[in-house]
C-alpha cells in the first residue's frame, strides 16, 4: 500500500516536461526568423537542452514501465491477500455477517483503485509519447537551424 501511496510523487525537480519543450519552443521561434540572429553559444544551449529533455523522457519511460509491472503486481497480491483474510474471517467469525460485508467492499474498492491506477500510468505514457515526438520535432528544427547556420 505504501508504494501505491507514494506514486506520482516522482519528479526530477527542476522544470517541468511541458515548461522546457514551451521553453525551447519560444526560443526556437524567436530565433528561427532571423537565422544570423543566433549566435553559436545559443544554439549549442538548445542542443543541450535537448539532450537534457531526451535523457528525462528515457528515464520517465523506464519509471512508468516499472510502475505498471510493479504496481499490478502488488495489487494482485494484496487482493489474494484480501481472499485469504476473507476466508479466516468466514472460518473464524461466521456469526459476523457485517465483517464479511466489509471485506467484500474492501476488496471492490482495491479492484478499483488498481484499474485506476493502471489507467493513470496508460494516460501518463500517452503523454509521454506527445512530449516524446514534439522534442523529436523540436530536434529536427534545431538540426536545420544548425545547417542553416553553418551555410551561412
Amino acid at each position: 500500500m505504501a508504494a501505491t501511496a507514494s506514486y506520482g510523487r516522482r519528479g526530477t525537480g527542476g522544470l517541468s516536461m511541458t515548461k522546457a519543450l514551451f521553453l525551447i519552443f519560444s526560443l526556437l521561434t524567436l530565433g528561427c526568423p532571423g537565422s544570423s540572429l543566433i549566435d553559436d553559444d545559443q544554439l549549442e544551449e538548445l542542443q543541450k537542452n535537448i539532450k537534457k529533455l531526451q535523457k528525462e523522457v528515457a528515464s520517465r519511460r523506464a519509471d512508468i514501465m516499472v510502475d505498471s509491472i510493479f504496481i499490478s503486481d502488488v495489487m494482485e497480491e494484496v487482493v489474494h491477500l484480501m481472499d485469504l483474510l476473507t476466508e479466516v474471517v468466514k472460518r473464524t467469525l461466521p456469526d459476523v455477517p457485517p465483517m464479511l460485508t466489509f471485506m467484500g467492499n474492501l476488496k471492490a474498492f482495491l479492484e478499483e483503485c488498481k484499474v485506476y491506477i493502471i489507467k493513470d500510468i496508460f494516460k501518463k505514457a500517452g503523454k509521454l509519447d506527445d512530449h516524446e515526438k514534439k522534442l523529436q520535432h523540436l530536434e529536427k528544427l534545431i538540426s536545420n537551424l544548425a545547417e542553416q547556420k553553418a551555410h551561412l
